[in-house]
Formats: structure tokens, C-alpha cells, sequence
């Protein structure tokens, strides 16, 4: 989990040779790394014309189509429905993250399956997987932004 450890008394963190300000900067460095993984639907770009290959071929309105996949992502991105399930009485870092990592790998996963011609589901069904990877990416935000601002607040 990406939590700071807080040590039960000064011979525990003796014998650990580290204390609470490291492990902050540990948890808070593991809180960069799930930000990049967040970033992800920022990439949308390098495969959108594949994308546009696979389900428009030969569409005129194609790439209107392509930026309403492209729209639904960023739209569900932005939900604030991360940040309501990380206040709630079951959240918190570690279940959000959860949650936000089996968004992402569905809607990936099923992305996988229409890029590499296995599957041809239409526009609405890419849609859904898009708005599911795009969901997913603000449940990692969420957990690395609070992980951070909570850890290390002074600074």
C-alpha cells in the first residue's frame, strides 16, 4: 500500500535506520509513479489513427467518431466519483487504486481485443471501454494526490 509507516517508538526506528520523514518520501515517490500511470489517456493520440483503421475504414465521419471515442474518455476521467468512494467508510488509498487499476486494465484489455482485429465492436462499445479506462485513470489520481497532500502536508 502507499501509506506512511509511523513507527511505535525511537528503538523501532533506530533499528529500521529510517523514520516517519522517509517513509513519507517513499510513499510519495510511489504516489509519482501511479500519477504516470495515470497519464496514460494523454496517449490516446499514438493509436488513434489505428483505432480510426480498425472501426472507420473507409467512414467519411470517421474522425468524428474517433473524437467521441476520444470526448466519453475524458469525459469519465473527470467524474468525481473517485473522490466520493475515497471518503466513503470502505475507501481510502489502497481500495481506490484497486478499483482504478481493474477499470483501466478492462477497458485497455477490450481495447486490445478491437486493435488487434479479434473483435469488431462499433462505436458505442468502444465508447464504453474508453469511458472505462478514462474512469480508471481518476481513481489513480485521486490515490496519488490525497497519498501526497495526507504524507507530506507542510510541504
Amino acid at each position: 500500500t502507499v501509506s506512511v509507516l509511523y513507527w511505535k517508538n525511537k528503538k523501532q526506528r533506530a533499528a529500521m535506520g529510517c523514520g516517519l520523514l522517509w517513509n513519507a518520501w517513499v510513499s510519495y515517490c510511489a504516489s509519482l509513479m501511479c500519477q504516470f500511470s495515470a497519464g496514460n489517456m494523454y496517449l490516446f493520440s499514438t493509436y488513434s489513427a489505428e483505432l480510426k483503421d480498425v472501426l472507420f475504414a473507409g467512414d467519411v465521419n470517421g474522425q468524428s467518431k474517433l473524437q467521441t471515442i476520444a470526448l466519453v474518455g475524458n469525459i469519465f476521467a473527470f467524474m468525481p466519483v473517485a473522490g466520493i468512494w475515497y471518503d466513503s467508510k470502505w475507501g481510502g488509498v489502497t481500495t481506490t487504486l484497486i478499483i482504478g487499476v481493474m477499470l483501466s486494465f478492462s477497458g485497455y484489455f477490450f481495447l486490445h481485443l478491437v486493435l488487434s482485429r479479434q473483435w469488431n465492436c462499433g462505436i458505442v462499445l468502444a465508447c464504453v471501454f474508453a469511458g472505462l479506462w478514462g474512469h480508471g485513470s481518476g481513481y489513480y489520481d485521486t490515490s496519488a494526490l490525497t497519498c501526497g497532500v495526507k504524507n507530506l502536508p507542510h510541504h
